[in-house]
């Protein structure tokens, strides 16, 4: 069953930039881009590197350990075709609230 874990206002998560979260011992990378949240695993799959801290170009995040190049809304490699990262729904309510949703 699906989880809804409040993680800031919308305000917390400034435009073009990442900010990792942390809920339950896990941590979440979550992007504002042209005014929309996304969330990804905070974690590379090549060497573990902290996804949250990459450069965020259009909707691509660099990993800042070893330049492998996600897009945060698919999840997709641009490096590897058969590698992916996880991502997960953000949604806000009227208040601004935002919650990461995790099944």
């Amino acid at each position: 069953m699906a989880q809804q874990i409040k993680i800031g206002m919308i305000a917390d998560f400034p435009e073009g930039e990442g900010k990792v979260v942390e809920f339950d011992g896990e941590k979440y990378a979550v992007f504002k881009i042209d005014g929309r949240l996304f969330a990804t695993t905070n974690t590379c799959p090549h060497q573990g590197g902290p996804l949250g801290d990459g450069m965020l170009s259009g909707c691509q995040v660099t990993c800042p350990l070893h330049g492998w190049v996600f897009d945060v809304k698919s999840g997709q490699c641009q490096n590897f075709e058969t590698v992916t990262i996880e991502t997960f729904p953000v949604v806000a309510n009227e208040n601004g609230e935002v919650f990461l949703v995790i099944e």
